[in-house]
C-alpha cells in the first residue's frame, strides 16, 4: 500500500516533495539494476522503516545514466541524492555538495575510500559499497601443469615466471590476460615501480606518465605481450569471448578483476572452489598497490529536500554497505560490519578487505575533471601504438604527453 501511496502522491503533486500525508518525497537514483537494485531497494525500505517521515522514491537508470543526471542538474530538477564516481567533474560545476559540512560520521568507512571522496580538501560522497582488485586464479589449470598456487607474498617476478609456464600456446592457454582496463589499472603498478600516471595536482602528464619509472611498469606488461608471448592481447580476448568466459573455461591461468567475477560464476553454477584469490604481486624493490572499483552517494546542490536527503547519507554512513555485503553483492565500506558479517573468515572477500591497506589513495581521474578529455584517450592510444604498431614504450607514452599538452591548450 505504501509503493501504491508513492506513485499516486508523485503522480499528484509531481516535484512538490511532500505527500498528502506531510511526508517527504526524496527522490535517489541509481544505475544499479537487477540483484544490485534489489539489495539497494532493501537498503532504501529499512531506512523507511527507520524513518517513517520520510518515503524514498527509487529511480533505477540503467541507460544513459551520466547524461540523465547531468540534464537534471542542468535543468534545476535533479534527483535529491543520487550515485555517482567521477566526483570532480560534478564538484567543479557546483552541482553537488561537500558533505564534510554536515553531522555525517565518515569515521565508519575505511579511511581509503573516504580519500576517494575527497575533492580539493572537501568530501563530496558517502562510498557505498567497493570492490579491490585481486589476482583471480583457474586451479584446474595450475593443477594440469603441476605449477603450485600463487600466495600473497609473491613479487612481479615470480608473476611473470609463472604466467610463462602456464602459458602453452599449442593448446591455447595463456598464463594471464593483458590488463581489462589498462588506463585504469596502470595507476597502481606505476605506483608500485614509485611512478604515477598524471601529476599529483592532475596538470599534466609530463614527467609522470614518461618517467622512467611508470614506463618500466607498462613494459612489464607489454612484454608479457609482445615478448613473453604469455599474455593474450585485446583482440585475442574479445575472439576467445572475454576474460571472464577465458578464465572460466580454463583458456587461461589468472586474470586480475575484482570481486564481480564471483558473481560471474554462481550465475552460470560453477563451482567457487574451482578458483582461488590472491593480492597483487609486489615489485621486488617495492610495496604493494591496489586499485579499487567503488562509487559515492552525493547530494544534488538543487536539492528541495536536503534535510532529508542529509538523514538518508547520515544512515548511508553509518550502515556501511552492510544490506550489499549480506547478500553477497559487495564489501561493506566499514571493516566493523566486515567482522560482523565474518568476511575476514572468507577465503574470497577477506582478501578483498585486505588489499584496502594497500590501496591507491588518489586515483588519476579523481585528480582532474579533465581526465578523459585531455589525458585518458592519449594513453589508450599509446598503448595501441605499443601493442599493435610496435612502438618502443617510451616513444609513444612520450607521444601521448604531446598529444595531451596540445589538448590542454586547445
Amino acid at each position: 500500500m505504501r509503493k501504491l501511496c508513492v506513485i499516486l502522491v508523485v503522480a499528484v503533486l509531481g516535484l512538490s516533495g511532500i505527500t498528502a500525508a506531510g511526508e517527504v518525497v526524496l527522490r535517489v537514483a541509481t544505475w544499479d539494476t537487477a540483484e544490485g537494485l534489489h539489495w539497494t531497494e532493501v537498503a532504501m525500505q529499512r531506512f523507511m522503516d527507520e524513518h517513517p517521515g520520510i518515503v524514498v522514491k527509487l529511480e533505477s537508470i540503467p541507460q544513459g545514466y551520466d547524461d540523465r543526471i547531468l540534464t537534471s542538474l542542468a535543468g534545476g530538477n535533479p534527483p535529491d541524492v543520487f550515485l555517482w564516481w567521477n566526483l570532480p567533474a560534478l564538484a567543479e560545476r557546483g552541482g553537488i555538495e561537500p558533505l564534510d559540512q554536515y553531522d555525517i560520521n565518515f569515521d565508519n568507512i575505511a579511511p581509503a575510500l573516504n580519500a576517494w571522496a575527497i575533492y580539493n580538501g572537501r568530501i563530496y560522497g558517502v562510498t557505498k559499497d567497493y570492490s579491490c582488485e585481486v589476482i583471480w586464479y583457474n586451479k584446474k589449470v595450475f593443477d594440469k601443469f603441476g605449477v603450485p598456487y600463487p600466495t600473497d607474498d609473491w613479487t612481479w617476478e615470480d608473476f611473470r615466471r609463472v604466467v610463462i609456464q602456464l602459458t602453452h600456446p599449442d593448446e591455447m592457454i595463456y598464463g594471464t590476460v593483458f590488463l581489462e582496463d589498462p588506463t585504469y589499472n596502470f595507476e597502481e603498478w606505476a605506483e608500485m615501480k614509485g611512478g604515477t600516471l598524471i601529476s599529483p595536482d592532475g596538470t599534466t602528464f609530463d614527467g609522470y606518465l614518461n618517467s622512467p619509472e611508470t614506463i618500466s611498469a607498462i613494459k612489464f606488461w607489454t612484454d608479457l605481450v609482445l615478448v613473453d608471448k604469455a599474455a593474450a592481447p585485446p583482440d585475442v580476448v574479445e575472439s576467445m569471448g572475454g576474460n571472464y568466459e577465458m578464465l572460466a573455461s580454463g583458456r587461461v591461468a589468472m586474470i586480475e578483476t575484482g570481486t564481480w567475477f564471483e558473481g560471474y560464476l554462481k550465475a552460470r553454477h560453477l563451482d567457487v572452489s574451482d578458483f582461488g584469490v590472491v593480492l597483487l604481486p609486489r615489485p621486488q624493490d617495492g610495496e604493494r598497490k591496489n586499485m579499487m572499483n567503488t562509487s559515492f552517494w552525493c547530494l544534488a546542490s538543487a536539492s528541495r529536500n536536503k534535510e532529508a536527503a542529509i538523514e538518508l547519507l547520515k544512515w548511508l554512513a553509518d550502515e556501511g554497505g552492510r544490506t550489499q555485503a549480506e547478500g553477497g553483492w559487495a564489501l561493506p565500506t566499514s571493516k566493523k560490519v566486515a567482522e560482523d558479517l565474518g568476511l575476514y573468515e572468507d577465503p574470497i572477500k577477506s582478501k578483498f578487505i585486505m588489499a584496502l591497506d594497500s590501496a591507491v589513495l588518489k586515483p588519476p581521474f579523481l585528480r582532474t575533471p579533465l581526465w578523459w578529455e585531455a589525458f585518458e584517450q592519449y594513453l589508450a592510444d599509446a598503448l595501441d601504438k605499443i601493442l599493435i604498431g610496435g612502438e618502443p614504450v617510451e616513444k609513444a607514452l612520450n607521444w601521448a604527453v604531446e598529444q595531451s599538452e596540445k589538448a590542454k591548450e586547445g
